[in-house]
């Protein structure tokens, strides 16, 4: 019921939330429909898809290591991307870089990526937050978009667009594509196929922090399939054993991991236990629950204290549970209702000499 005045070239920033049953049917009943799905990939798909050996070898959190595979990296998180659109169609992203280290592999349709290195591009390509910090001085802020419609450039608001340097290339089924973080970058997604319009790819990736061990890598497998790693925030969508995080999770929930590692540092005993959790505002009954089911879940004595403290189910699920407290989730998102689909966050982002046409609550400025 606002007005919100914003130049021709601005296009809101709109999520939605739906299950994939529902945006299947949709996008096949009505074709003319313009959307595209991001979701947390269903754990049943991992089982299908190896992952390049390079990806492994990545240092972990001491008492973290996987049994049998210590080789294995820290993976982040997994995501299905999924659009159907007619033969002479063509979904698009928005300018934008992510904050992670990234491999997606097609299993339909095509994806053309156009790239630029905003460490030697940065002053001619205009960000919303302008969030991005050059290698010299320190670390992005976040994940960023470009207001640049990458399709309808305007060159004369932004000429030094015009002579940013550029690369690309395409991947169609069969095809992965490596992407490190920060890379800025623009998606166009199509299929050629008259008989198959669905593009469906999947993504799996690991965080920024993430660096090489190679005392741990030997013996690294040319691939392995996703579904022996222990993805981060994998287990799609959830389970009541982590009640906060039921049906909310997506794409940049927090590394829950370094919270185990700092408790993972010194052995401590309930009291402690009950004081180091209690701080982030979780309440101390669940707390004292957790320890129990922690004391019972490692019960051997030939495990080191941070073995003990990464191995147990219990503090995982405690971990997690916090971990989406502080994203604002006080229980479990209800199940979607068959059809049902609802806006779950509608919001304009703008800085520096972007700053007057709206605010994030949508008042007119």
């Amino acid at each position: 019921g606002k007005y919100i005045h914003c130049p021709q070239d601005t296009i809101p920033y709109v999520e939605s939330r739906t299950s994939i049953r529902n945006f299947i049917q949709k996008s096949q009943t009505d074709p003319s429909w313009a959307k595209y799905i991001i979701s947390q990939m269903p754990d049943s798909m991992g089982k299908d898809w190896k992952v390049p050996g390079f990806f492994n070898c990545g240092k972990r959190f001491e008492g973290d290591r996987m049994k049998g595979k210590p080789w294995m990296t820290q993976m982040y998180e997994n995501n299905f991307w999924y659009l159907r659109v007619p033969p002479e169609k063509m979904g698009t992203s928005t300018i934008h870089y992510d904050m992670n280290h990234q491999v997606m592999c097609m299993f339909a349709g095509k994806k053309e990526w156009i790239m630029w290195d905003l460490r030697t591009e940065s002053k001619k390509i205009p960000m919303w937050n302008e969030y991005y910090r050059a290698p010299s001085q320190g670390k992005p802020q976040g994940s960023d978009d470009s207001p640049i419609d990458g399709e309808r450039v305007d060159l004369k608001r932004w000429p030094d667009f015009g002579s940013a340097r550029w690369r690309n290339t395409t991947i169609e089924k069969g095809d992965c594509l490596y992407l490190p973080a920060h890379l800025l970058h623009y998606v166009r997604s199509w299929s050629d196929d008259p008989e198959d319009h669905r593009i469906i790819a999947l993504m799996t990736m690991f965080q920024s922090e993430e660096s090489y061990d190679p005392s741990y890598c030997k013996d690294v497998p040319s691939h392995s399939y996703l579904s022996d790693y222990d993805v981060m925030w994998g287990e799609f969508p959830g389970s009541m054993e982590v009640p906060r995080c039921m049906n909310h999770v997506k794409m940049g929930y927090p590394n829950w991991k370094r919270m185990l590692a700092k408790l993972a540092k010194k052995e401590v005993g309930e009291k402690a236990f009950v004081k180091f959790w209690a701080k982030e505002g979780y309440p101390k009954k669940r707390i004292k629950a957790a320890w129990q089911r922690f004391v019972s879940d490692v019960a051997s004595d030939t495990m080191s204290w941070a073995e003990k403290v990464f191995n147990s189910t219990a503090l995982t699920n405690l971990a997690k549970d916090v971990a989406c407290g502080m994203e604002g989730h006080e229980g479990p998102e209800r199940k979607l209702r068959e059809g049902e689909s609802w806006d779950a966050r509608n919001e304009y982002s703008l800085a520096g000499d972007y700053k007057g046409y709206t605010n994030e609550k949508h008042e007119e400025l």
